[in-house]
């Protein structure tokens, strides 16, 4: 499976949890959908859950309104970003590589505090931008 396909999953994961969680139905989406003119049925619905259709996408910011959260809330990036991160070994091997010309064995520990610090310095290059 594709990153898209993972992300799209976990948007109609989300949905379904708020919907849950807030007691809403698929026919109180449905009837908010067509107020804000989007034509969704029932069975345009089920397509969804069945994973036979994801326009759901095209409709993530009145979903969102009518669910009463914010896009972010649903598209939860951040898990899928994760689910998809390389190991600590991969996110080394390349920059060891760079700075050594070969990889150097260090321990789990040093490679993260290497990895917290090039975050760190891109967060403040973001900042200075």
């Amino acid at each position: 499976m594709n990153i898209m396909d993972e992300f799209s999953k976990q948007i109609l994961k989300n949905i379904m949890r708020v919907m849950k969680e807030k007691k809403i139905s698929n026919a109180e989406v449905i009837m908010q959908l067509e107020v804000f003119g989007k034509k969704v049925n029932r069975n345009t619905f089920d397509d969804w859950k069945k994973d036979k259709s994801r326009t759901y996408i095209d409709y993530i910011g009145e979903i969102a309104s009518i669910l009463g959260c914010e896009t972010d809330d649903l598209s939860d990036v951040q898990s899928v970003k994760k689910a998809h991160a390389p190991s600590l070994d991969e996110s080394m091997q390349n920059l060891l590589f760079a700075m050594y010309g070969e990889p150097k064995e260090l321990t789990d520990n040093q490679k993260k505090d290497i990895l917290e610090f090039i975050e760190y310095k891109q967060k403040q290059g973001e900042k200075k931008e």
